[in-house]
């Protein structure tokens, strides 16, 4: 069973557990909703140490994940024809640039999320990763 934290980098927000896939697609769904205007940087968890960074709120989005053993971390390669330009996600309080070369939809985000929750590995379809 996968269990986690989310972290929302906004002041005040608590740490959301996430116990199960349900928790999670909840959570996701309810980040996007309250975010629409103002897309935020999360973090999830695992409880393993491990993270997986994300813009939410937005139709695009970037994954970063850094794994909890130092070693490298990996970011999304971005489909230059779908970005036409950076998008802005608030973490820390601020408005954080993220450029077009890591964007990709959040639909298949959101797929990568989950699979990466479920079994701690990255990989799923046409995601494409390189190292930071």
């Amino acid at each position: 069973m996968s269990k986690g934290t989310i972290k929302t980098n906004v002041r005040g927000e608590p740490e959301e557990p996430v116990d199960n896939l349900d928790a999670l697609n909840l959570a996701l769904e309810r980040l996007a909703a309250d975010n629409k205007s103002r897309p935020i940087v999360v973090d999830l968890v695992r409880n393993n140490g491990d993270s997986l960074s994300f813009g939410i709120g937005a139709d695009l989005t970037a994954l970063s994940f850094t794994p909890a053993d130092g070693g490298a971390c990996m970011a999304s390669i971005g489909d230059p024809a779908v970005a036409a330009g950076p998008r802005q996600f608030i973490s820390g309080g601020h408005w954080t640039e993220v450029r077009s070369k890591h964007l990709i939809p959040m639909t298949l985000a959101v797929e990568e999320i989950r699979h990466w929750f479920q079994h701690g590995v990255l990989g799923l379809g046409p995601i494409k990763w390189r190292t930071c």
